[in-house]
Formats: structure tokens, C-alpha cells, sequence
């Protein structure tokens, strides 16, 4: 993400001399676009990488005519990609953890606690939807296994259930 905007810097930085030139007849669009231009790079050369991210979504807000960091989230994206998105942005915009209310039901409960485990995830640098997709698939391959081993001795019935596919 900063790799990205500093290229993007860089870049209209080296077309600075183009937007001057254009500069030159004062008034016309051109130089109003040059200048407007010029003043976005100013704003988003500052002192640190937290101060230009902060001017960076500021511009983009406002630009896009934004009111809030959650504008602009497709909400019909698979839900763990919402709950990362919505956790990114809100952490770019300086929105802490929302305070949740006891006694809730179980349907809230497991959505807060899934929505915990995608702020984990992000925290240790994991995809959730590919975490969640690669210990789906250890689950498949494990049960396919359980099942090739129930038909491997016909007859036999066992009480114990097969050790966690998911853990092991």
C-alpha cells in the first residue's frame, strides 16, 4: 500500500516540469489543473507515512465526496472480506473497536466472534478467507480419508469417532 503511493508519488513528482510548463499561462485550465495538481503532491508530501495516509484518505474523501470510511464497501462481498474491509477502513480512519452489549444472541455472539477472529487474522498478517478455506479443505481431505478407511473393513462398526480431522 505505501510501496504503491510512493510509486504514485514519484510519478507525478517527475511530471512536475510538464504541469510548470503548463503553469505558464496563468489562468487558463491548464495552469488551474497544473496548480491543483501541484497543490496535491504538496499535500501529500509531509513529514511521515502516518500524516500522508491520513492526507491521502482525506483527498480521496473528498474527491469521491465521502462522508464516512465505510462509504464506498461493496456490502455483498463474501462476509469475511467485508469484515476485513471493514475493519481496515476503520482502523484508517481512526475508529477503534465498537463496545458490544451483554446478553446477545447466539447469532451476534458467533458474528462478533468471527469478526474478532478476521481482526486476529489481520493482525498476524493471515488472509481469513484462505485460512478458513485451507483448513476447509484439510477437513474434506480427512474425512474422505475416515471414509476410505470405514470401507476398507466392511462390517466393522466402530464407536469412536474418527480423531479431529480439522487439528490434526
Amino acid at each position: 500500500m505505501i510501496v504503491r503511493r510512493l510509486i504514485v508519488l514519484g510519478a507525478a513528482l517527475t511530471a512536475l516540469p510538464t504541469m510548470a510548463a503548463c503553469g505558464k499561462d496563468s489562468g487558463s485550465k491548464s495552469a488551474d489543473a497544473a496548480r491543483s495538481d501541484v497543490q496535491r503532491i504538496v499535500d501529500l508530501v509531509t513529514k511521515d507515512v502516518a500524516e500522508v495516509e491520513r492526507n491521502w484518505e482525506r483527498l480521496k474523501a473528498a474527491e469521491k465526496g465521502r462522508s464516512s470510511v465505510m462509504d464506498g464497501i461493496p456490502l455483498a462481498q463474501p462476509a469475511l472480506a467485508l469484515a476485513e474491509k471493514a475493519q481496515s477502513r476503520a482502523q484508517r480512519g481512526g475508529v477503534g473497536p465498537i463496545p458490544r452489549p451483554a446478553d446477545l444472541p447466539a447469532e451476534i455472539e458467533i458474528g462478533d466472534a468471527l469478526f474478532a477472529l478476521v481482526a486476529l487474522s489481520r493482525e498476524r498478517g493471515v488472509d481469513p478467507e484462505e485460512a478458513l478455506r485451507a483448513t476447509s479443505r484439510r477437513f474434506v481431505a480427512a474425512v474422505r480419508e475416515a471414509e476410505r478407511a470405514i470401507l476398507a473393513k466392511p462390517g466393522e462398526v466402530t464407536s469412536d469417532p474418527p480423531a479431529d480431522p480439522v487439528t490434526r
